[in-house]
């Protein structure tokens, strides 16, 4: 045994006043079973503290996990009252971690487990204190403190780990210190059977006052406990009942005098619980009133969904299933549970996890959890066959690391404005009134409008559904405008109104008056614009198509709606040598009930094998009435070519469109000179080579020819309406990035790994506004090969992109050629080539300003042949727009081999028109 100096100062001593201590007189206040790096792994210790208002006589006491046992501490130490004592493993580690505390190593310290152990203080045989921890207490890398000094040593909620930068606080107050002044919570009661109530408590409770009946009283029937027990867990207590209850009935309890271990008493507090069988749930009896999908990335309670009961009787859990609408309905618990008249009941995925963020809410933990999926899902509650309550949420309804709570428990379930992201700092408000709770007391809004092509017809959005009886023509009108001659609800939020004539142009202000919702709240007027552009763009052709399985037959679609009288004209049609075709209508546009999208076109004479055509219309004419002279389309018939890598590069990404997700596309390029490829033949995965096929029927691209591939072309069309387009299969593009990547008979055609942060850093917002790529031929993840579109659309599908390269190339030095000068802001970037005297080299590139200030590394050190191309888009390394000026071009390149060094010199001019 050693002792401190410091130690014998502090401890030791001869006074005839310290008494030997008993049973609760001392403390382990902080455990160190993990060290933290840099220190040894066996710099263990403990930390005792004196709880009383006297000195106490440690002599004979010793420290022992039931394993081993450390030697005693001499007679005559006393700990004088509120002092601490260090109990160390090995001293001179203890010494070197924590200079200046206090200690003392005794020898035979027990060697304390990272998996759980029980460090115990005795004294002549009998335990003063214990402390049987276990990792999920806390203590990793770092001590495991003591919340309140005269609370439990055997509860987790205790204790938990040091916040101290130290690793611990050793002969100083802990930094969790607590002193709990705050009596437990009374936090439900259920009847287990007739004669036996489960009472629960927020935190263990002291079994000398929850054993007392007099306690507790049972109101409704009078019923008088006789007798109270602790339960198996600290914090509950069962009561056997001197007489059965009589249900199906609630029960009101009401505890008194019942306290925690510090001895905080509770005054008085109630609940009530309910015995018998539950009612049958019938729609809407119980509603999904809040719930969380998107779990926080700490502090998560897991997923959860809370019930709201809305009626008058109570319902048993068991005979409810809660599930996200696949596979089959799942119990929501095999524990008799029941939710009262008014209750929540908070249905969750992991109990542990649940209790450790939200410690007083009653739960139930469902045996078969349902994930719910981040990108959106159904949540539906089932009383056997009956739907009881059903959504369908979307992020856009919010919930990001949060629970969404429904706002008015009256309104309905499956639209956007019922729900709302908590306002509640701990993330969610289950068991108690939403923080959004906001009764609906006004009727239907109008949100917004939207003209259709032809402005005939224009889409209103409401702010909630509307009972359909209120939604007539009658009940709309155009200030200035044309008269509404029909009101077509989709019981939802969208009402499509047929007009007398075409809307003006400009702005015009809609306004619909007596709309009355669900709850019958009724709105006396509401108005809002819509805008309306005419259409003056003739329409062309999408593409055509030869049908692989009906020989002479080709599928023809447009740009836009044509009229029935342009699209079924057959002498309008024409494919050189072979005769007036046979037209038969395929699609209509759905959207706007008007107007043909496609046809097929039966043709009088047989199309040759591998023959490539060319198809002509002439008298389009779209619903605005615009006609197009004459349109063009090539297509293939037979086997197209197999394209290799390179042959098919991904040359623009609109991942993040104003229109939603609907309005994503991918524009690819035939970068070859003769090849003609079919999308058919295309796969496009995110790296995981589990692709689709780019299109399920024949599309052509073309040699140099960009192309399109949509995800929606309704929601395509809306922002490029005369944009040439395929729709795809498979595109579904990530706002946080992710690979893309085309293959054709496995082979890697092309596979870009896009970033958000690829577009320019003074854009606040990206969205509506697509990735370009400037050079085709360049690496396809270098971020300065692409830029954020600059066309006022936002993108350019299907047509040159408005990024790219500068077009002049000056040669600096021998072996080193340059564009310049080049100007970002019109989209443009440098491109710097080298040429080495070796055959490859380990390059390094980069960029200085006038002053001879470093500002970009280029290329940090890759090994290159003797020849290769790099890109530079104008900023420094923070991806910062560099001002306009001379820049100088350094390429140093090192022949590892040959042992040479090769240095290259330009300049290059910025501009900045």
């Amino acid at each position: 045994m050693r002792w401190l100096s410091l130690v014998c100062l502090a401890l030791v001593s001869t006074s005839t006043s310290a008494q030997a201590p008993v049973a609760g007189d001392l403390i382990i206040n902080e455990v160190m079973y993990d060290p933290p790096a840099p220190q040894p792994s066996g710099n263990e210790w403990v930390e005792i503290l004196n709880v009383t208002d006297g000195p106490l006589d440690l002599g004979g006491l010793l420290l022992t996990d039931d394993g081993s046992a450390t030697d005693p501490i001499p007679g005559g130490t006393t700990l004088a009252a509120g002092d601490y004592l260090v109990i160390a493993r090995d001293g001179e580690a203890f010494a070197e971690a924590y200079p200046g505390v206090p200690f003392v190593d005794l020898d035979g310290f027990p060697s304390l487990n990272n998996t759980g152990d029980r460090p115990a203080l005795l004294m002549g045989g009998t335990e003063i204190d214990a402390v049987p921890y276990l990792p999920s207490w806390g203590g990793s890398d770092a001590s495991l403190e003591r919340r309140d000094p005269l609370g439990p040593s055997t509860e987790a909620g205790n204790f938990g780990t040091t916040t101290s930068p130290d690793g611990g606080t050793p002969g100083a107050q802990n930094t969790l210190f607590f002193e709990d002044t705050t009596p437990p919570t009374l936090v439900a009661a259920e009847a287990l059977d007739a004669q036996t109530v489960r009472v629960t408590f927020g935190e263990p409770v002291d079994p000398a006052t929850t054993e007392v009946v007099s306690n507790y009283t049972i109101g409704g029937g009078a019923r008088t406990p006789a007798m109270a027990m602790r339960g198996d867990v600290p914090s509950e207590v069962v009561l056997a009942l001197a007489a059965p209850l009589e249900g199906p009935a609630s029960y009101s309890l009401t505890v008194r005098n019942v306290a925690d271990l510090r001895g905080n008493a509770i005054a008085e507090a109630s609940t009530t619980f309910f015995f018998g069988e539950g009612g049958t749930a019938g729609p809407r009896d119980l509603v999904i009133n809040e719930f969380l999908y998107d779990e926080p990335t700490s502090d998560t309670p897991g997923e959860f969904v809370e019930l709201l009961n809305r009626t008058d009787q109570a319902f048993d859990l068991r005979d409810l299933t809660l599930n996200d609408g696949t596979g089959d309905p799942e119990p929501v618990t095999d524990q008799l549970a029941f939710v009262g008249p008014g209750e929540y009941a908070v249905i969750v995925e992991d109990g542990e996890l649940f209790a450790a963020v939200f410690p007083s809410v009653p739960f139930v933990e469902q045996p078969a959890w349902s994930a719910l999926n981040n990108t959106g899902d159904a949540i539906v509650l089932k009383y056997g066959d009956v739907t009881v309550d059903s959504l369908f949420y979307d992020p856009a309804w919010g919930g990001e690391d949060a629970s969404l709570e429904r706002k008015d428990p009256d309104g309905p379930s499956s639209v956007a404005s019922n729900y709302a992201t908590t306002t509640d700092l701990r993330g969610g408000t289950p068991g108690v009134q939403n923080s959004r709770y906001e009764p609906d007391v006004t009727g239907p809004q109008l949100v917004s409008a939207s003209a259709g092509p032809d402005g005939r017809r224009v889409t209103v959005t409401l702010d909630e559904p509307a009972d359909p009886a209120s939604v007539t023509a009658s009940a709309f009108s155009l200030e200035s405008g044309p008269t509404v001659t029909e009101a077509a609800y989709d019981g939802a939020t969208t009402v499509t109104l047929a007009l007398a004539s075409v809307l003006s142009a400009g702005t015009t202000t809609i306004t619909a008056t007596s709309l009355v919702d669900l709850l019958g709240n009724t709105t006396a007027s509401t108005s809002t614009t819509v805008e309306f552009t005419p259409d003056t763009t003739a329409p062309g052709i999408v593409r055509a198509s030869a049908l692989p399985d009906a020989p002479g037959q080709v599928r023809v679609t447009f740009t836009e709606p044509v009229t029935d009288a342009s699209a079924t004209d057959a002498g309008a049609y024409d494919v050189v040598g072979l005769g007036q075709p046979v037209v038969s209508v395929t699609e209509l546009d759905t959207a706007n009930e008007v107007g043909i999208l496609s046809v097929e076109l039966a043709l009088a004479e047989p199309l040759d094998d591998q023959t490539l055509y060319t198809l002509s219309v002439t008298g389009l004419t779209d619903l605005a009435g615009n006609v197009t002279d004459r349109a063009e389309a090539r297509f293939l018939v037979g086997t197209p070519d197999t394209p290799g890598p390179g042959d098919v590069v991904v040359t623009e990404i609109m991942f993040d469109p104003q229109t939603g997700s609907d309005g994503e596309y991918l524009e690819l390029l035939n970068a070859t000179a003769d090849g003609v490829f079919d999308l058919r033949g295309i796969t496009l995965d995110d790296g995981s080579g589990n692709g689709d096929v780019l299109s399920g029927e024949a599309t052509i691209l073309l040699p140099s020819e960009p192309l399109t591939v949509v995800r929606d072309a309704a929601g395509f069309r809306a922002a490029f309406p005369e944009a040439p387009f395929v729709e795809g299969t498979g595109i579904s593009l990530s706002n946080s990035g992710e690979a893309i990547v085309l293959r054709a008979d496995g082979a890697v055609l092309d596979s870009v790994a896009y970033d958000p942060d690829w577009h320019r850093v003074e854009l606040d917002d990206a969205t509506g506004i697509s990735l370009e790529r400037r050079d085709p031929a360049g690496p396809p993840n270098d971020p300065a090969n692409w830029s954020s579109s600059l066309d006022v659309r936002g993108g350019t599908p299907s047509a040159p992109n408005s990024v790219g390269l500068s077009e002049t190339p000056v040669e600096r030095e021998a072996g080193l050629t340059i564009t310049s000068p080049f100007a970002p802001t019109r989209g443009e970037a440098a491109q710097i080539t080298y040429q080495l005297s070796t055959e490859a080299g380990l390059v390094r590139a980069r960029i200085y300003d006038g002053g001879g200030r470093f500002v970009r590394e280029v290329e940090a050190g890759r090994l290159s042949g003797s020849t290769a191309t790099l890109t530079w888009d104008g900023t420094d390394d923070a991806r910062r727009p560099l001002r306009a000026g001379i820049y100088v071009v350094l390429v140093e390149a090192v022949d590892a081999q040959g042992g040479t060094t090769e240095t290259l010199r330009g300049v290059v001019v910025l501009a900045r028109p």
